[in-house]
């Protein structure tokens, strides 16, 4: 549904996104995943049509986004970070009337589909307050009714949580499975919260400095990585690249997080590094998720 050859955009000779390639199945929950200024913003923006790549392809749905950029904004629907509300002191009604007028939608077929939208994303007892008196969370359910009321075959999702509280990330997180499921969306989530990912996504594609360095299921991430303890964690990933000792390593804080393609003893790794220079202070396997996507962010 969503493919990218050689996807890459440049700011002044700098390559916020570099090469990307990934395909998105039709129907597939997709997961983006990378730290803040990876680029992930930056490819949403450009599968959307809003900005044109450097070089390289992109399409949704078979339309190439900059070339027929009409026909791929038919199709999409996009979530960004915050709830821009166009005037405080509308209704959700008129909020939902107003964009649907602007898509080309007939007030009088849309208004008994946008009210079925307001009833099944639980807003119909607050249909007569302004929406500027809503809670994050309220805000995001009307988002949500703006887009799946156009009936989008792709949603883009640009950290569609990121000011939420964790009961009411969950909240959203419970909606988006659902409404994939009934509505056949395929849907494209960027985040840099792992949590989000395992909730929610069935594939995860990860970018590190606008470079793949992961795409697969969940179950596909190597199911041994390592949290090192070192002096210099900088030197210590570089090290581990140079002598090819794993598939991926990346620095937080004080620790590396190394990912190995065969399950490895944390004091097999140990005398790996031993061997290559390298002395750690603590050596630990890692189970949980988060942690170990870490070696590839």
């Amino acid at each position: 549904m969503i493919e990218t050859v050689g996807l890459t955009r440049a700011y002044d000779g700098l390559r916020a996104v570099d090469e990307l390639t990934l395909g998105v199945p039709k129907g597939s929950v997709f997961g983006f995943l990378g730290r803040n200024g990876a680029g992930k913003t930056t490819t949403v923006k450009m599968l959307s049509t809003v900005l044109r790549p450097t070089s390289g392809t992109a399409t949704v749905g078979g339309f190439d986004v900059w070339k027929e950029a009409l026909k791929v904004r038919s199709i999409i629907g996009v979530i960004g970070e915050g709830t821009e509300l166009a005037r405080p002191f509308w209704t959700p009604m008129e909020y939902l009337r107003f964009f649907s007028r602007l898509q080309g939608g007939s007030d009088r077929n849309d208004r008994a589909d946008l009210k079925d939208w307001l009833a099944r994303l639980g807003l119909t007892a607050h249909a007569a307050r302004p929406i500027g008196g809503f809670s994050s969370g309220m805000r995001k359910r009307l988002e949500l009714c703006r887009v799946f009321s156009r009936h989008p075959e792709v949603l883009l999702l640009d950290e569609p949580t990121k000011e939420l509280d964790i009961p009411g990330k969950r909240e959203i997180w419970e909606l988006l499975r659902k409404l994939a499921t009934q509505e056949e969306v395929t849907l494209f989530l960027c985040t840099h919260d792992a949590a989000e990912i395992q909730a929610v996504c069935n594939r995860i594609a990860i970018l590190r400095r606008g470079k793949l360095s992961f795409e697969g299921t969940k179950d596909e991430l190597p199911q041994s990585v390592i949290r090192i303890e070192v002096e210099s964690p900088d030197a210590t990933c570089a090290r581990l690249e140079e002598a090819s000792l794993a598939v991926s390593s990346s620095v937080a804080g004080s620790f590396v997080y190394a990912a190995f393609r065969d399950r490895k003893e944390p004091e097999a790794v140990r005398s790996e590094l031993a061997s290559v220079g390298i002395s750690c202070r603590d050596v630990q396997e890692v189970d949980a998720f988060d942690e170990r996507v870490l070696a590839f962010l």
